[in-house]
């Protein structure tokens, strides 16, 4: 969750958009001090299973939050217009 309150948090601020700042910006603008590891990291490992890391899975966890929050608002609502 704090991840995703900064993320919104530097989206309210910067001239960026929800659906225009992609994993990779994020990373080079706000996590400067450690950007040149992952830079480093894929000229020396294997695209594709650092690619898994730093995209599927932040994706994975974000549709499983989104999901859940959906759902719970959903059946919050459900509940609300029966009674």
């Amino acid at each position: 969750m704090l991840l995703l309150f900064w993320v919104l948090g530097y989206i309210g601020v910067s001239d960026r958009t929800f659906w225009g700042l992609s994993f990779n910006d994020f990373w080079r603008e706000q996590l400067t001090a450690i950007y040149f590891v992952k830079e480093w990291l894929y000229t020396w490992f294997w695209n594709d299973l650092l690619d898994f890391f730093f995209v599927f899975t932040p994706a994975v966890v974000y549709l499983s939050v989104r999901t859940t929050l959906t759902s719970v608002l959903g059946s919050w609502l459900v509940a609300a217009s029966k009674r």
